[in-house]
């Protein structure tokens, strides 16, 4: 496995969906409380897809509820900066004119590509279960589109939001917020039928400032409850740009990344099926490096030790060794410690008790206590062999699976 450090010196894309695998966790600190709006960090904004709503109040004006809640809530999103929001009301318009671009009648330059429109993550779909006014002088209900006239009136307004998860169908979360706004007596008058709905004349009025709070309140809710999404950085491309080494991952503004950031670059995920496939030497090779270790040299010879893992506490010692070496080339080795464990890799489904002895005895010859083992899996023989090692010799094989490695369950039995 190769390990390279390099600077992003280049325009770097945005996210590349097919790329990227990010680790989801509950918007929610230790203690239960909710994160709101977003925790600082390379996260991915989730994208979203806005439904219209369904009309379950008694208003019944000249407004169109269903369509205008849903373009009030697609804008209060994207006021949060923390979410992507893609078009699902009006997409006829869009993949219509995706369409006439590819017409011949059109030219070529400046036509969208197709195949480029975004997936949803989420879908949100909501209800208005309350649009009203009521006149707080006689308590009584009226449900208007055209004035209130004075004596005191209270505005209401409640929606309830789902969130599926478009992957899967699962409803994730449920949210219901509302707002309430009470006006004062007066004769104060509000002619809503002169009123556009989400116009900046509607926010004035009572019923207007209690649609903004249900709204508010609402997306608070829903970004409290969508998983984070942190960004696992991968490489999309690499080759030669502008003279020199270009490298374009999967990651931009949208992850905070910017010219100048240096990342560790490690080989592709791999997979059971592709190490059962390397030569028997690069499987050895990718297995010390898992491990933290350093492969040998030579790849025959080896003494029943493929390569050695040096522990933490060593580094420092090699270091100041080094300084104190003349030669340059010696001055980066680490062979000269004997601070190391011994490491060998087997490429077999089942080690058995042969291999272990083989182990044992370079273990011994070396003069080591402690060495890692590497297999795909071992027979209950080997397992026994190595519990005798201990017993009889007081010696620690510690016997790893490639499947750990991949799933990362190594780090305690590496300590």
């Amino acid at each position: 496995m190769m390990l390279r450090r390099f600077s992003l010196l280049l325009l770097l894309i945005l996210g590349v969906g097919g790329l990227l695998s990010a680790c989801r966790t509950p918007r929610r600190a230790a203690d239960g409380t909710a994160l709101f709006p977003f925790r600082p960090g390379r996260e991915v904004p989730p994208v979203l897809a806005v439904v219209d709503f369904e009309n379950r109040a008694s208003w019944a004006g000249q407004w169109n509820l269903s369509g205008g809640m849903a373009d009030l809530l697609v804008a209060r999103l994207m006021e949060t900066r923390r979410v992507v929001v893609i078009e699902r009301q009006h997409l006829g318009d869009v993949i219509g004119e995706i369409t006439r671009q590819g017409n011949d009648l059109f030219r070529k330059e400046g036509r969208a590509e197709r195949g480029r429109l975004k997936n949803a993550q989420y879908l949100l779909r909501g209800t208005i279960t309350d649009f009203t006014v009521i006149e707080e002088s006689s308590g009584g209900f009226r449900s208007f589109f055209l004035r209130v006239f004075g004596r005191g009136s209270r505005a209401r307004v409640a929606i309830a939001i789902k969130v599926y998860d478009v992957e899967n169908g699962e409803v994730m979360a449920s949210v219901k917020s509302d707002g309430t706004v009470a006006s004062g007596g007066g004769g104060t008058e509000v002619a809503y039928k002169q009123v556009s709905f989400g116009g900046d004349s509607f926010f004035r009025t009572p019923l207007g400032k209690a649609t903004e709070r249900a709204l508010d309140r609402a997306v608070d809710k829903i970004l409290a409850a969508l998983p984070i999404a942190y960004w696992s950085p991968r490489v999309a491309e690499a080759g030669r740009e502008g003279g020199g080494p270009a490298v374009v991952v999967n990651g931009g503004a949208n992850v905070h990344l910017k010219p100048g950031d240096e990342f560790v670059v490690r080989d592709l995920p791999w997979t059971i099926e592709k190490l059962k496939s390397l030569p028997p030497f690069e499987f050895e090779n990718w297995a010390v490096i898992a491990l933290g270790g350093r492969p040998n040299k030579a790849q025959v010879g080896d003494m029943g030790i493929d390569g050695r893992i040096y522990p933490v506490s060593a580094m420092g010692e090699a270091q100041r060794a080094a300084k104190s070496r003349k030669a340059e080339a010696a001055a980066g080795e680490l062979d000269f410690m004997d601070q190391w464990y011994p490491i060998q890799a087997k490429q077999m489904d089942k080690v058995g008790r042969p291999m272990i002895d083989e182990f044992e005895t370079a273990m011994n010859r070396a003069g080591r206590a402690k060495g890692f083992f590497v297999a795909f899996g071992y027979t209950q023989e080997a397992m026994s062999e190595i519990g005798r090692f201990f017993t009889a010799e007081h010696k620690v094989i510690v016997p790893l699976t490639v499947r750990e490695i991949l799933d990362e369950q190594i780090a305690a039995k590496l300590a």
